[in-house]
């Protein structure tokens, strides 16, 4: 139930500003963990992994890397309205 492909996230796109929150451990993916809660940072690309997860390379922006995360872990920092 609490699966992330159990509820409708919000699609992110290329060039959303989104901040990190710790949500569980992602099989596929290999969370650094200099990404704290609350970073910030930019989605620069979209990609589909062999288990068929959306995985989202973000520029963290304090941290000055680029690391794939998974959506569950992403909160958009401002409202698309």
């Amino acid at each position: 139930m609490d699966e992330p492909f159990d509820f409708k996230m919000q699609a992110l796109e290329i060039g959303d500003l989104v901040r990190f929150r710790e949500f569980k451990y992602h099989p596929d993916i290999y969370i650094n963990k200099t990404i704290i809660e609350g970073s910030t940072g930019i989605v620069v690309k979209v990609e589909k992994t062999q288990m068929g997860y959306l995985v989202y390379y973000i520029a963290w922006l304090k941290e000055n890397l680029i690391i794939a995360t998974p959506r569950a872990n992403l909160k958009l920092a401002y409202s698309k309205n």
